[in-house]
């Protein structure tokens, strides 16, 4: 598990070193991966640890709109 992730998660929870492996699972996207579809229900949750994450939001005309950068 990366050491960075297991201390910034340690201030919020008080799970083990030894448990956290079973808990979280490192994954790696490539760039420009769609995580989340507007209208989807979310079955993960995602920790940044390396590079960029962008929210665009649909206009109901169609045109997307940037709405936040991470």
């Amino acid at each position: 598990m990366n050491a960075l992730f297991f201390k910034s998660i340690k201030e919020f929870t008080n799970i083990s070193p030894e448990v956290a492996p079973f808990l979280f699972h490192e994954k790696k996207y490539k760039k420009n991966t769609v995580l989340l579809r507007e209208g989807k229900v979310a079955n993960e949750l995602y920790f940044v640890l390396n590079g960029a994450l962008r929210q665009f939001l649909s206009k109901e005309n169609g045109v997307e709109k940037h709405a936040i950068s991470l």
